[in-house]
């Protein structure tokens, strides 16, 4: 007997939320709508990454690479300034270099591919050489280390050339 009267418990209780919905469904519809429309726009409000900055470095960079017109390849040292901007994902290079006499101040910019919270991938906006020939760098930066490591590569009528970079960041 208990049982019985258990499950007709049951299918009135259930018979009666299915009244109960029928009967305010429309209320339901315009109560929810509005609270839905309402929510939405706090979760685009909200950037990709909870921990999104601007973040400005100086590395220390050790070059090795080949020029075009090279046989070997020869090593070099340079100081970059980067200025690194999580949200628009975006990554600038800045390099001062001493050549016939004169300094020459370089700004690249690169759009970041890859992110998380420990490492950040970029690649070059930049695609032809100053010569018209593809060019493409890539940029690698392990933000807990502060270590960066990064691979170019230009090909033109002089020829192909290479460079492999690799060095410490510090903030500034």
């Amino acid at each position: 007997m208990k049982k019985s009267n258990t499950i007709k418990f049951l299918l009135k209780s259930i018979y009666f939320l299915k009244v109960l919905f029928i009967k305010f469904r429309k209320y339901f519809c315009t109560f929810l709508i509005p609270v839905s429309l309402l929510i939405n726009p706090l979760f685009l409000a909200f950037p990709e990454k909870v921990n999104a900055q601007n973040i400005k470095l100086t590395c220390d960079i050790k070059n090795h690479f080949k020029n075009s017109d090279d046989v070997i390849w020869s090593d070099s040292e340079d100081d970059w300034q980067l200025e690194i901007d999580q949200k628009r994902r975006t990554f600038i290079q800045k390099v001062s270099f001493f050549y016939e006499g004169k300094t020459h101040n370089l700004k690249f910019d690169y759009s970041i591919i890859n992110q998380d919270k420990n490492k950040i991938i970029a690649i070059s906006d930049q695609r032809t050489s100053l010569k018209g020939g593809p060019y493409i760098t890539v940029l690698m930066l392990d933000l807990n280390s502060k270590n960066i490591s990064g691979s170019n590569i230009i090909s033109d009528y002089r020829g192909v050339a290479f460079a492999n970079y690799n060095g410490k960041c510090f903030n500034f």
